[in-house]
């Protein structure tokens, strides 16, 4: 602790006088002849560039075409609401006729088979049936029904190629109960333009 404390008193006051010498005068040195230094050319790292597209890759993405809301007078009953295995395989599901869909939607969804556009509840059974939406009362109820159109887009890394596929989901809820429908378009070349709109 001594030789601390005496180490920082002597950094503040100074060298004993016996080690502190007087400062010799620099002597100015004369310039020399040297040959020039060869500087090789400064070389540039090219960054890559990046396109908004993968170079030999694809872009993809989903841009909303139409979404409304309408609200409809829709006819209940027992011709209009109905289980049936026409459009899902071996399954029976639960269907809504909603005529308006031949003005309201971009697509046509008719059950197969019959000329009714339609919504599905879901896979019928004893708990849901079209007893579940009628409800022992038959007759004509205000219901908003909603369209959604959006289009699925692709374009190549090489800026070529753009291509489209629209989608529609419609859906409502009828006396609590919701509905809907999903329609998919096959995919369809586009000029390019389309898929940089």
């Amino acid at each position: 602790m001594k030789r601390i404390i005496g180490l920082l008193v002597l950094a503040a006051c100074g060298l004993p006088p016996e080690i502190q010498r007087p400062i010799e005068p620099v002597t100015p040195v004369e310039p020399t002849e040297t040959e020039p230094v060869q500087l090789e050319p400064v070389r540039r790292i090219e960054k890559p560039v990046v396109h908004p597209a993968l170079r030999g890759g694809i872009s993809t993405f989903t841009r909303t075409v139409s979404d409304e809301t309408t609200l409809i007078d829709l006819q209940l009953n027992e011709q209009t609401v109905f289980c049936t295995l026409l459009g899902y395989g071996g399954d029976s599901f639960l269907k809504v006729s909603i005529p308006h869909l031949d003005q309201l939607a971009h697509f046509d969804h008719r059950v197969e088979g019959t000329n009714l556009p339609c919504a599905a509840v879901g896979r019928c059974s004893e708990q849901m049936n079209a007893d579940h939406i009628l409800q022992g009362n038959p007759g004509i109820e205000q219901v908003w029904v909603r369209v959604v159109l959006v289009e699925h887009l692709e374009r190549d890394g090489d800026l070529t190629i753009c291509r489209r596929q629209l989608v529609e989901d419609v859906s409502a809820t009828i006396r609590g109960v919701p509905v809907q429908h999903h329609v998919e378009g096959e995919w369809e070349t586009m000029p390019f333009h389309h898929c940089n709109g």
